[in-house]
This record gives C-alpha cells, sequence and structure tokens, in this order.
C-alpha cells in the first residue's frame, strides 16, 4: 500500500517525485539558513540507486545521513518552511528524520510553520515534498553566505 504525502514547500522550485522503490539507504542534504538541495539513494530488490539531486547550489553545510538498511528504516519527517527574508517566498527551513532507531537531525534553521509526517513506527520509503528545495538559488532572496 502506497500513502501519497505533500506538496509542501513554496512557490519556487518544482514538484518531483523519485518513483517506487523499497527503502531509504542514503540522504544527502546542503543547507545552511534554509534546505538547498536534497539527493536520496533509494534500495530497490537489494541493489543502491541514486535518485537526482533536488534544489539549488547554495548552502555551505552538508550533511550525509546514513540508515543501517534494511535493519533501520524512516518512520517520520519534519521540518519548518517560511520565507529567508521579509516578503520571500517560503521555502523549508529545517527537516527532521527519524528511524525506528535514531533521530537523525534537525538539519537548518527551526524557524517558521511546523510540518510533520509520520508512519506510527511504518517504514517511509518516499515522501513527495513539492517545491522541497530553496528557492534562494532560482530567485533574488539572498543565497546562505549572503545577508538579507
Amino acid at each position: 500500500m502506497s500513502i501519497v504525502v505533500g506538496p509542501w514547500g513554496g512557490n519556487g522550485g518544482s514538484y518531483w517525485d523519485d518513483g517506487s522503490y523499497n527503502g531509504v539507504r542514503e540522504i544527502s542534504l546542503a543547507y545552511g539558513r534554509c534546505i538547498d538541495s536534497i539527493c536520496v539513494v533509494y534500495d530497490k530488490n537489494g541493489k543502491s540507486v541514486a535518485a537526482e539531486k533536488h534544489g539549488g547550489v547554495g548552502g555551505n553545510r552538508t550533511a550525509e545521513i546514513k540508515l543501517q538498511y534494511p535493519e533501520e528504516f524512516l518512520t517520520s519527517v519534519s521540518g519548518h518552511y517560511c520565507p529567508v527574508v521579509h516578503g520571500g517566498t517560503p521555502v523549508i527551513r529545517s527537516l527532521t528524520f527519524m528511524s525506528n532507531r535514531r533521530t537523525l537531525g534537525p538539519y537548518g534553521v527551526e524557524e517558521g510553520t511546523p510540518f510533520s509526517f509520520s508512519t506510527d513506527g511504518a517504514l517511509i520509503v518516499q515522501s513527495r515534498l513539492k517545491r522541497l528545495m530553496s528557492t534562494a538559488s532560482r530567485s533574488s532572496t539572498p543565497k546562505d553566505d549572503e545577508e538579507p
């Protein structure tokens, strides 16, 4: 059974859907004042499949989240969204992942409107997060290392 969630995010960027997989093995994030990009490595029938990177080129910090798949799996994703600058487009400001074993994050700035998706202990294979990435690298909004 599949449950589609989202989309979340601002008016910039674009909707994305990596397809159907058995689980999540790794998540790579670039972030700073917002989440600038995400790349997920999925499991497909016992093999690692790297999806394309979604988002921009900003972010002065990175995170490489490696799950001990298949024993460890995601059970919830939460975060915050709001503009980086006054009057700007809302973007994903932070992400926190919870697995059946640990909490990963938060990554980014916990500021703005919170959102959360939980499966009550079940496996999260894929979340459809529309416009998850920051529009900072595609708009006049300052990048992470610029002042608003």
